[in-house]
């Protein structure tokens, strides 16, 4: 299993996600590149976010049924990172997302079938 690095709500420090409904209900993960790893090798229609215990939640789709992912730069490195987003309450409905929950975890596989996991913490309020 290839150990990637992602962000959780990039940008923001700590990673706090209300329960009660807010906004557009998406929660966004970016899958970071770095020197050794390009991002826009993970595909998308795998990904998943959760706590790794039973269902974890796929990436949304747009109205359109595309899957909500783009590459852009997160982290202004300079280098594309694959940004994903997930239904808050899609995540809320699968336990994976609770008061004591202390960080998420994304899974994927990258286009040549390897398997990748990146895991990052995030501050639930009620």
């Amino acid at each position: 299993m290839l150990l990637i690095e992602i962000d959780i709500k990039p940008g923001s420090d700590p990673n706090s996600i209300k329960l009660s409904p807010q906004g557009d209900g998406m929660i966004a993960v970016a899958i970071l590149s770095s020197v050794g790893f390009d991002a826009s090798l993970v595909d998308p229609a795998t990904a998943t976010l959760g706590d790794e215990d039973g269902a974890d939640t796929p990436v949304a789709r747009r109205r359109n049924g595309s899957l909500f992912a783009s590459l852009e730069d997160a982290n202004d490195d300079g280098r594309p990172d694959l940004l994903l987003h997930f239904s808050r309450s899609e995540l809320i409905g699968n336990g994976d997302l609770t008061t004591d929950v202390t960080s998420l975890i994304l899974l994927a596989e990258l286009v040549d079938g390897r398997h990748a996991r990146g895991e990052d913490a995030v501050r639930v309020i009620p």
